[in-house]
């Protein structure tokens, strides 16, 4: 790794500036849970040689993949709708005596500031409020037991509490299942 950052081309996106959750680690976590669950249903973690056509495998899973991106792209553009509307929300409150402190809350959540990487790693404590539910549990709203919709489409499923163990409580647990 060197000292100084790439220069960007003309064209190119601007370098990454700080952030709020370090990728590879939450990979890593994700990998091992993977290998884990293997493990648990087949015996063994993923082995070379192991009797199936791993070309077949790649190539099916790599469709997969592509399915869920788009899936995913799509919920982020209604998700950048919403946020658009509660931008707007934000800025309505800024006028009601008494709503100022939610509307600054609320800046917190949408334009966070950049936090400043200078070792270009990630830590535990860079952690944000990130997605609708935590912009409303930041604000106060409980969303406890309840899926997230916007113009009655499903964005964000329930998060698993005692009393509802029958939803997700952590980002990993809601990424796409295997077909």
């Amino acid at each position: 790794m060197t000292d100084q950052p790439a220069k960007t081309r003309p064209g190119d996106q601007p370098l990454p500036a700080g952030g709020q959750e370090c990728v590879q680690d939450a990979l890593i976590a994700l990998i091992e849970e993977r290998k884990q669950l293997g493990i648990q249903r087949y015996g063994s973690p993923l082995m070379t040689h192991n009797g199936r056509d791993a070309g077949r495998d790649a190539v099916e899973e790599a469709l997969d993949l592509t399915v869920y991106s788009m899936q995913v792209a799509m919920e982020l553009r209604d998700l950048r709708g919403v946020v658009e509307q509660v931008r707007a929300l934000r800025d309505d409150l800024r006028g009601i005596t008494g709503a100022r402190w939610v509307a600054d809350a609320l800046d917190k959540i949408l334009d966070p500031p950049a936090t400043e990487a200078t070792d270009h790693s990630c830590t535990d404590n860079c952690k944000g409020v990130t997605g609708i539910r935590g912009l409303l549990e930041h604000v106060g709203i409980d969303t406890s037991g309840q899926d997230i919709t916007v113009n009655g489409r499903l964005v964000e499923p329930a998060r698993k509490t005692p009393d509802n163990p029958t939803t997700s409580s952590t980002g990993a647990d809601n990424l796409p299942k295997e077909p």
